[in-house]
């Protein structure tokens, strides 16, 4: 029997429960990690929106030139930026309602650690998103969190 360690629990428990995910800093340019988590989590059933300046398109989605023009709320942010350029998106994300921030490996700081708490967002750090939900979800043969079926309401007498 295989036990999960509490940060793949963690992690499991969020990609289940996200639905809308924003990727700061996604790239339209063929073979950059970016653009192929975009492709990857939209096949996948996430409904997915990539943020650039200058709003090409990604992986054959459409673009939002800030996060703060995104309509509505997002679950997840994952930033592809610099570790000293991420901080600035961590107050963005929260001002979207997100529950979590995504820092893939050489973005974390203890900057935007600190600006994360501020906020009470979870952090996930030095992890690819793309690796952990093929990771767990993909071994056990199971469909991407994403879109799950309705649940059925409760019967109302």
């Amino acid at each position: 029997m295989k036990h999960a360690h509490r940060e793949e629990v963690l992690i499991e428990g969020l990609l289940r429960k996200t639905r809308t995910i924003a990727v700061i800093g996604a790239s339209p340019r063929p073979g950059r990690h970016s653009g192929e988590v975009v492709a990857y989590l939209h096949s996948v059933g996430y409904d997915v929106i990539p943020v650039r300046p200058d709003r090409m398109t990604v992986a054959e989605l459409p673009t939002f030139a800030r996060l703060g023009d995104v309509g509505g709320s997002v679950d997840l942010v994952v930033i592809f930026r610099r570790a000293d350029a991420a901080t600035a998106h961590i107050g963005e994300a929260a001002a979207k309602r997100a529950t979590a921030v995504w820092l893939p490996p050489g973005t974390w700081s203890r900057a935007a650690a600190d600006e994360a708490e501020k906020h009470e967002l979870l952090v996930v750090k030095d992890r690819c998103i793309l690796d952990e939900h093929r990771h767990l979800f993909g071994a056990i043969g199971e469909p991407s969190a994403g879109h799950p079926g309705k649940l059925p309401l409760p019967h109302l007498r």
